[in-house]
């Protein structure tokens, strides 16, 4: 893949391992803020949970 992408095999790697700390830090960042908004109360009903997870799965 690399040779393909004419990158050093290790930079390759070293990237790819650099895009999935940086999701994992985005996923913890939501379920933490996610955890706020329930602490405090703020809940999204089931209707309109369903609504945004179609909206999302039909772009």
């Amino acid at each position: 893949m690399a040779e393909h992408l004419g990158k050093d095999p290790g930079q390759l790697v070293i990237d790819a391992a650099l895009r999935v700390i940086d999701e994992d830090n985005r996923f913890r960042a939501a379920v933490l803020k996610g955890i706020e908004q329930a602490d405090r109360g703020e809940f999204v009903e089931e209707d309109e949970m369903n609504a945004r997870l179609e909206r999302m799965l039909l772009r």
